[in-house]
This record gives structure tokens, sequence and C-alpha cells, in this order.
């Protein structure tokens, strides 16, 4: 996984930023690069609204299970 923390995720979707190093994990996780992530190109913008949410949800969903199994 992105090995990034549940409260990461939440000041992510507080702030709407993350650093270089979190937006890199992220990306390598979802398998796409961070210009994906980011849609700073035109051509992937529309995959930008659709990827990030879920991937932050995903996210914070395998956090809260990890979590709870410890």
């Amino acid at each position: 996984m992105a090995d990034v923390s549940v409260r990461t995720i939440q000041r992510i979707e507080t702030s709407g930023t993350a650093s270089l190093e979190t937006t890199r994990a992220l990306a390598s996780a979802l398998s796409v690069s961070s210009d994906q992530l980011l849609a700073t190109s035109p051509e992937y913008r529309s995959l930008s609204h659709f990827v990030v949410p879920i991937v932050l949800l995903v996210t914070f969903a395998v956090g809260y299970w990890l979590g709870t199994l410890g």
C-alpha cells in the first residue's frame, strides 16, 4: 500500500494539499504518475476527480481496518 497514515489522509482531505513524498507514495500505490494524481495535465483532470476521492477512501478504510487488528 501507500504507507500513509490515516491522519495524513485526513489532513489531505481537509486542506486539499499533500507533500511531494505523500503524493508520490499515493501515486505509486495506484500505479499512476504524480501528474495524473494531481491532474496537472488537462488530459488527466477528469481522472483526478474520480481517482483521488476513491484513493483517500480506500486508504482510510485499509488504515482503519489494520488499526483494528492490533
